[in-house]
């Protein structure tokens, strides 16, 4: 007589190896979402300020637009999930993901500022990895960013 199926140790042992197999893919699939969220948020702000620079020696320079009239949604444009736009002095983007942090994380910013008879304009990114709530997508964040300083000026217009 031939019987069909599985005992129930086959049962068992499969239903422990899915098991321990998930038990090890879950936490992976986390960071690798985490580190692919502070991986954009980086790129994005990189590539946004390479931009606006270009795009700001262009409009001043080429195109003869008051230094004073240029405001940053004008040079370029940042959307997608978490972007928002903040018309403030001459404008940032802000970002801010509310599944790993309630507070804002990063801006990009142009400041106009002056020191003793000479004004510039200069372009902020700000990381703020202590906003983050989670402790591994933090981790993640400082490290991302090499433990330097997490404010900086990028260029001097």
């Amino acid at each position: 007589m031939l019987k069909k199926g599985f005992t129930l140790i086959e049962l068992i042992f499969t239903i422990v190896i899915i098991g321990i197999l998930a038990s090890v893919a879950i936490p992976k699939y986390q960071n690798l979402k985490a580190k692919a969220q502070m991986n954009n948020m980086f790129k994005v702000l990189n590539d946004g300020a390479q931009s606006a620079y270009s795009a700001y020696i262009n409009a001043v320079e080429l195109e003869g637009i008051n230094e004073n009239d240029v405001k940053l949604n004008n040079l370029i444009k940042i959307s997608g999930k978490g972007w928002s736009y903040n018309s403030y002095g001459q404008g940032s983007y802000r970002y801010q993901d509310t599944s790993i942090g309630q507070d804002v994380l990063a801006f990009l910013s142009l400041v106009s500022a002056s020191t003793t008879g000479y004004s510039y304009r200069r372009l902020t990114i700000h990381v703020n990895c202590n906003n983050i709530s989670d402790q591994k997508t933090k981790e993640i964040c400082i490290k991302k960013n090499d433990n330097k300083a997490i404010s900086f000026n990028y260029l001097y217009l």
